[in-house]
């Protein structure tokens, strides 16, 4: 059952240009979603609209099966979505460790670390942190909040590769683990790749594209299997069909809302690798066997 759905939603910034066109999709949680499409295609007013920032001209937005105008656009945003901006979007007067307290009871310093940033560059103004380090605050922000939707905006579009990718699997392990619903748009054909559920968004419309299945998800059946060849079965290809071992960093990293993730050990997360099993290919036997 969705958690978050738009119904007939149409958007339109003048009578001459419509940007979202009877645009209606669902959102369930424990799932991970990527819209792709051009710049200017709509995907970052989707997300406004998804997360109470700004209302359809025409349609509806439910949360729930209730219209998130019912208790107001200011108490969805509260306690139903939480975002994670391109422009990053925090208080500028603050610190990290101020702004990412705004959204959780929970220390912050912990979520922080995890994420890259010292104990002193938490207590810096974020006005003095580079743009990757004011996106990992953003990021912390959202993660630290108890809200049921994640709505992100190319939330790895100034981080470096590698923690490009830890991010990515934080967010992932937020929707299998935490059984939140993550909703990304993006331009990174890496991300998308990650997702349960691959979206484009062109010309006012949202069409549902093929993604491939992650290995950790239930809710979505497994990658189809190449052919074996002569020598090998379909087993072997894959290591046997046994599941690759979790990131233990991420399995901690998702646990946001439990005291328990804030009593591990600090690790930056550019320096931690992610782990994985190289499948175990039988070698053929040796000709005339």
């Amino acid at each position: 059952m969705s958690i978050i759905k738009t119904c007939n939603v149409k958007y339109s910034y003048d009578k001459n240009r419509s940007i979202l066109k009877n645009l209606s999709a669902e959102f369930e949680t424990g799932k991970i979603y990527a819209i792709l499409g051009p710049s200017g295609c709509g995907k970052t007013t989707l997300l406004s609209l998804l997360g109470g920032l700004d209302s359809p001209t025409e349609g509806q937005v439910l949360f729930q099966e209730e219209d998130i105008r019912q208790r107001g656009l200011a108490w969805h945003r509260k306690h139903n979505v939480a975002f994670i901006f391109q422009s990053y979007n925090l208080i500028d007067y603050m610190t990290p460790a101020e702004n990412v307290a705004l959204t959780s009871k929970l220390p912050p310093l912990p979520i922080l670390e995890r994420l890259g940033l010292t104990k002193e560059e938490s207590k810096r103004n974020v006005l003095k942190l580079s743009g990757g380090q004011q996106q990992r605050v953003a990021i912390a922000r959202a993660l630290a909040s108890d809200a049921s939707v994640i709505l992100a905006d190319e939330p790895t579009g100034n981080l470096d590769e590698d923690t490009a990718l830890e991010i990515t699997n934080i967010l992932k392990e937020c929707a299998h683990q935490m059984n939140k619903c993550v909703i990304i748009a993006t331009h990174s054909n890496d991300l998308a790749r990650q997702a349960d559920v691959l979206m484009k968004l062109r010309k006012g419309e949202l069409q549902i594209l093929a993604a491939p299945a992650p290995e950790n998800c239930p809710n979505r059946p497994a990658a189809p299997v190449p052919a074996a060849g002569p020598h090998e079965t379909a087993a072997s290809r894959t290591g046997g069909g046994a599941k690759r071992s979790p990131k233990p960093l991420l399995q901690r990293a998702c646990l946001t809302a439990s005291s328990s993730f804030f009593s591990l050990p600090s690790s930056r997360l550019h320096k931690e690798k992610p782990q994985e099993k190289a499948p175990s290919n039988r070698e053929s036997p040796p000709d005339g066997v």
